[in-house]
């Protein structure tokens, strides 16, 4: 499980399978007095990068959007980039991707699971 916190809103990444390169698991965004979400993840992790989809349910509706995370020593740091401007679910650049530990909501930092 890796977590990200800032005041009540808490991020949790929970991988639950992983077998070579396939990973599965759960990824939820609980945010305060705003709109959260929960739902699966499943996607490849290769060379410190974790790479899939989030399928998840908000606001009554099934939406599915690619996310993107790099392994820094025990921590998952979240990438931010160009997404498709028609759907908004899909990075258009790998290459373009940050990654900012500094962003408390984007360091998912090792910790135990907490539904």
């Amino acid at each position: 499980c890796y977590v990200a916190t800032t005041g009540k809103d808490v991020y949790t990444l929970n991988i639950q399978m992983q077998t070579g390169e396939k990973v599965s698991g759960k990824l939820a965004f609980k945010n305060f007095e705003k709109d959260s979400s929960s739902g699966i993840f499943t996607g490849n992790y290769k060379d410190g990068i974790l790479l899939g989809d989030y399928t998840f349910q908000s606001e009554g509706m099934l939406s599915q959007m690619q996310v993107i995370f790099k392994k820094e020593g025990d921590n998952f740091v979240r990438g931010y980039g160009p997404v498709d401007a028609e759907t908004g679910t899909k990075f258009t650049d790998l290459s373009q991707i940050t990654f900012d530990s500094s962003s408390t909501l984007s360091l998912f930092e090792k910790s135990e699971c907490v539904e």
